[in-house]
């Protein structure tokens, strides 16, 4: 198997890539090699392509569907459970300014044990694919049944007080 070796030339603003064979080459250095930083844009397509073709199961134990509340800052949102309890997640580094999540969305998070103010982290941001699997599988809460649209996805007309009614 040959490894491309990166070689900085300092006496000149060049990178040189020699093929070199991986046993000639640390094993520490090879560790490296494979895990080597993505753009960011790149990142972002597998983020995407991450949640859009992720496998669907039914949440397993520990996990639980929530409704998003509001964002709290700092990728922390305030969601209300099946239960009606209210805490706090984290949104995990890997969707961090890549997936936005507004309110009235749903996610699957995970319970963390050792959280005393954010109680779990955010497995997936669940999309309309997910909502039809999940209450095709009856695992979908009731509380959440309820067609409940959150304020800014409601259309102009229900938003408006006044009509021609009044005059």
């Amino acid at each position: 198997m040959t490894i491309w070796l990166l070689k900085r030339c300092y006496s000149r603003a060049m990178v040189h890539l020699t093929p070199v064979k991986r046993s000639s080459v640390p094993h520490v250095f090879c560790r490296c090699l494979s895990h080597m930083k993505m753009s960011s844009s790149t990142k972002r397509k597998h983020v995407y392509a991450e949640l859009q073709q992720s496998v669907l199961r039914v949440p397993s134990e520990g996990q639980e569907i929530v409704r998003v509340k509001a964002g709290r800052g700092n990728n922390l949102h305030d969601v209300e459970s099946a239960t009606g309890d209210v805490f706090l997640v984290s949104m995990p580094s890997k969707f961090r300014k890549s997936v936005w999540v507004k309110r009235g969305d749903f996610v699957l998070v995970e319970r963390i044990p050792e959280g005393d103010k954010v109680k779990a982290e955010i497995i997936t941001v669940l999309s309309k694919q997910h909502i039809r699997f999940f209450k095709d599988r009856n695992c979908w809460p009731d509380r959440f049944n309820e067609e409940e649209r959150p304020i800014s996805a409601q259309p102009d007309y229900i938003l408006s007080s006044s009509s021609s009614d009044e005059e």
